[in-house]
């Protein structure tokens, strides 16, 4: 008997292994039932979060002045000083001569931000390149 006559025992078995596997893999996929949400994959590489804009003190809405898609929000403290907060328009929460105290919420400002994909990439090239530099010292300090 030669050697391929010796394998092909092996070789069915791997093939049984290897058809068995697929099959269960199969199985718990159907058993799970998961269902791929894509609309919601890119929100991991950018998104736009509405920040809050509020008030460090306690005042008066003095003005609010609507110019394109900025609303800028007067208010008047009571000691008397005037400061303006630039809102998106449409968010804005006060209205005119409107008593405010510190920490209400003026309006939201929409922005876009990396998200954690996209943070990952950033500290992944960030440590090879710190590797690289430092493996490169330690390799001409050894050699």
């Amino acid at each position: 008997m030669n050697a391929t006559q010796r394998l092909w025992p092996w070789k069915l078995l791997l093939a049984v292994i290897l058809v068995g596997m697929a099959a269960s893999i199969y199985g718990s996929i159907k058993k799970i039932d998961y269902e791929w949400r894509w609309y919601r994959v890119p929100q991991y590489f950018v998104y736009q979060s509405e920040d809050p804009q509020k008030i460090p003190f306690d005042g008066i809405v003095s003005e609010i002045k609507t110019k394109g898609k900025a609303t800028t929000i007067t208010v008047t403290s009571e000691g008397g000083t005037v400061q303006k907060f630039v809102v998106d328009s449409g968010t804005e929460k006060v209205s005119h001569n409107e008593d405010l105290f510190e920490g209400d919420t003026l309006g939201y400002v929409a922005t876009w931000n990396l998200g954690p994909l996209m943070d990952g990439l950033w500290t992944t090239l960030w440590l090879s390149a710190i590797s690289s530099v430092l493996a490169l010292f330690i390799g001409l300090a050894t050699g």
